[in-house]
C-alpha cells in the first residue's frame, strides 16, 4: 500500500498552521500527536506499505516512536523548512538516485523524495509536494516542474517504471501549475484516479479541491491497475487532523480483483 497524506505540519487545518506559533503548534503536538501517530501507522500494515507525509517538521516524538519499528527517511531533515518524508518498515526500501535529485532540485529538494523497494529496483516511488504559484517568489513552482520533467526523461531513457503521489497543489484549468501539470503529463504519464474512473471534483483538500494525486507511467498502468486499487481516506480530514485528505493506491485482494469493489 502506498499512502500519501499532507499532514499540514501536524496543526490541523491551513489556518492554524499559518496563523499560529510554534509554541502552540507544540502544545496542538502535544493533544494530537498520539492519534498522528496512531493513524499513520495505521496505513502500515504490511512490510512493503509506505507513507509519504507532506509538510513534515521533523516532530521528534514522532521520530523516536517510529523508528523503534520504521525508517523515516527525508532531505533535510530538522531545518526550517518542512519536508516530504517516507516512512516504511526496515530495510524495504532504500533511497534512489540521490545524486541525481541533488543536483536537479536545488533550493526545493526538501519537497521531493524517491526511494526503490529493496526486492524490486526496476520501480522508483516519488513522494513530491509542489507549491502554489507565487509569481513574486524567484523560486516558483515553475523551477521544480522543470526539475521533475528532466528527472523523469532521463528515468524515461531507462524504461523505468515510476509512480508520483502527493501535493501538487493543481486544480484550476489555465493556472500555471495545471499547464505544467499537463506538460509533465505529455511526457507519458497517467492520472491513476481519472483512469480508474474517479470523479476529478472529489476534494482532498479544504479548499474544496482535488489537489493530491498519484501519476504513473501509462506504458505500466495496465500492470498498475490489476495490482492497486485507489482510494481516499477523507477520515483524516473530516476528523481535524489535517486540511488535507490521505490518498491509497492500495493492493487488490483476491477478492476485489474479482469484484473491483475496494474492501
Amino acid at each position: 500500500m502506498i499512502t500519501s497524506w499532507n499532514v499540514n505540519e501536524f496543526c490541523g487545518g491551513e489556518e492554524a498552521a499559518i496563523n499560529i506559533s510554534y509554541k502552540e503548534k507544540c502544545n496542538i503536538w502535544k493533544v494530537n500527536g498520539s492519534r498522528y501517530i496512531e493513524k499513520i501507522i495505521s496505513y502500515l500494515n504490511n512490510k512493503d506499505d509506505i507513507v509519504f507525509i507532506n509538510e513534515f517538521k521533523g516532530v521528534k516524538s514522532i521520530v523516536n516512536t517510529l523508528e523503534n519499528r520504521y525508517e523515516i527517511a527525508s532531505y533535510p531533515i530538522g531545518n526550517n523548512k518542512f519536508v516530504t518524508a517516507a516512512i516504511f518498515s526496515k530495510g524495504a526500501y532504500k533511497l534512489y538516485g540521490e545524486k541525481i535529485l541533488d543536483e536537479e532540485f536545488g533550493s526545493f529538494r526538501n519537497r521531493v523524495i524517491a526511494v526503490q523497494r529493496k526486492d524490486d529496483p526496476t520501480q522508483i516511488i516519488f513522494g513530491i509536494h509542489i507549491p502554489t504559484y507565487d509569481p513574486t517568489d524567484k523560486h516558483t513552482s515553475i523551477e521544480l516542474w522543470n526539475s521533475i520533467i528532466r528527472v523523469h526523461r532521463r528515468l524515461h531513457e531507462d524504461n523505468r517504471s515510476v509512480i508520483y503521489i502527493g501535493d501538487i497543489n493543481t486544480y484550476i484549468p489555465g493556472t500555471v501549475n495545471k499547464s505544467k501539470l499537463y506538460e509533465f503529463m505529455s511526457e507519458g504519464l497517467v492520472d491513476f484516479w481519472i483512469e480508474t474512473g474517479h470523479d476529478h471534483n472529489e476534494h482532498t483538500s479544504n479548499f474544496n479541491t482535488r489537489i493530491d494525486y498519484a501519476l504513473v507511467t501509462g506504458k505500466d498502468f495496465d500492470k498498475l491497475n490489476k495490482k492497486y486499487d485507489m482510494t481516499v481516506d477523507h477520515t483524516v480530514r473530516v476528523n481535524g487532523l489535517s486540511d488535507h485528505s490521505a490518498i491509497i493506491l492500495k493492493e487488490r485482494t483476491p477478492e476485489t480483483k474479482k469484484t473491483g469493489e475496494l474492501k
